[in-house]
């Protein structure tokens, strides 16, 4: 009889802390937040890639122009924080150098640009090879 006591008092003192922190979770005012995704908080943004020859580029203005391969337009892109800049073999070896800078770029050489597609801005650019200027 004893320990039927004391077996159903200790699991009545052991319950008590369990529904106390349940009832205090039900009494918890704030609701969950929601929020709507837009622009500038998207965990993604939406990019497109261009092939083409650079025919202007303004180093401290951080823009250039690209003469687009498939439909000859020239399209016009910038950047504000630096881009990923990558290169070929062939153009890291025709540089001299194992490392191609933004201020390396120069007119006429073939690129390769992934960007976003609404605001163009530039995400990556990757030297394909120099152009010889006729």
């Amino acid at each position: 009889m004893v320990r039927r006591l004391l077996s159903g008092l200790f699991l009545l003192l052991g319950s008590v802390p369990l529904v106390a922190t349940g009832l205090a979770q039900l009494n918890d005012p704030t609701p969950p937040q929601f929020s709507t995704p837009d622009e500038s908080t998207a965990s993604f943004r939406a990019t497109q890639t261009i092939k083409g020859v650079i025919s202007g580029i303004h180093h401290d203005a951080k823009s250039l122009s690209v003469v687009d391969e498939e439909d000859g337009e020239s399209r016009a892109f910038f950047f504000i924080s630096k881009p990923k800049i990558k290169a070929k073999g062939s153009v890291k070896k025709a540089l001299g150098k194992k490392r191609v800078e933004w201020t390396d770029l120069q007119d006429g050489y073939r690129v390769k640009i992934t960007f976003v597609e609404n605001t163009r801005e530039i995400h990556e650019i990757k030297a394909l090879e120099i152009k010889k200027q006729e």
